[in-house]
């Protein structure tokens, strides 16, 4: 709660109250203090996920600590060690909230089958996981952020692959991205429309456009929090650009937001 509370003050020194809110809930899940208009666009385009936490995040996390890894040619076991020590971490301080746990066990088995070379594994220990939790709490099954999530991680597995290599003719990072926004949104398409009766068709532009400018700043933000502790001034400096950042997001939101037929 402190290292949270120095986070959202760090933040709060730098740019408007409604921006380290909206930041804030990028970083660690949540809606208090976010602008109306802000969490509208982003609803009417179909991100609004983003503003929890979930495999995304966890993802992002330990993708970024992978590559700075790679960087410094760490070693695989090495790696592996601090992707899991900044899994838990991050959990921790994002609340372990029941997503939260969920998005962090998958991402730490997901990241272990990687590491052993073990690709193939990933399905299963999807479905070992799903079972897991549902034998802890079964009513878990009727619950929508169960079923989001364990849905869009199955497109990314079960379709993710495929569309890739319908897509090679693409440049690699436009496949990789087309191929994870589409295999995720297919999955979770029926439920979307059960529950809020409403179908983005925008989704897709704003996942290509959007989405990566925003993981961008959850890197940014996290890395910026950590950095304050030792370099304040520094800190500060990477939330102001977050903040610069968020402004062309919702810009960016809004524009696709009012496309005709959108949704």
């Amino acid at each position: 709660e402190k290292i949270r509370a120095q986070y959202l003050e760090a933040m709060q020194s730098v740019m408007p109250a409604a921006d380290a809110a909206a930041i804030f809930a990028m970083l660690f899940g949540g809606y208090e203090g976010i602008r109306p208009e802000l969490l509208e666009a982003f609803t009417t385009t179909g991100i609004v996920h983003i503003l929890s936490v979930s495999g995304s995040h966890i993802t992002i996390l330990a993708a970024s600590i992978a590559w700075l890894g790679g960087m410094l040619r760490l070693r695989q076991g090495i790696i592996a060690l601090l992707v899991a020590l900044a899994i838990i971490v991050y959990s921790l301080l994002a609340g372990c909230v029941p997503p939260v746990l969920r998005a962090g066990a998958m991402g730490l088995l997901m990241f272990l089958a990687l590491v052993l070379e073990r690709e193939k594994d990933a399905q299963r220990i999807l479905t070992i996981t799903a079972l897991v939790m549902l034998l802890w709490s079964p009513l878990s099954l009727y619950d929508i952020s169960f079923q989001l999530s364990f849905a869009a991680t199955a497109g990314l597995l079960y379709r993710g692959p495929q569309l890739r290599r319908w897509l090679k003719r693409l440049p690699p990072p436009a496949a990789a991205s087309l191929a994870i926004t589409i295999s995720a949104q297919l999955f979770t398409l029926p439920f979307l429309a059960w529950y809020f009766h409403v179908v983005s068709i925008s989704s897709l532009l704003a996942n290509l456009i959007v989405v990566p400018i925003v993981e961008f700043m959850i890197v940014l933000g996290l890395a910026a929090g950590l950095l304050a502790f030792i370099l304040p001034a520094a800190g500060r400096f990477i939330f102001f650009l977050d903040s610069l950042l968020l402004g062309a997001v919702y810009e960016l939101t809004r524009l696709i937001a009012a496309l005709p037929g959108g949704q």
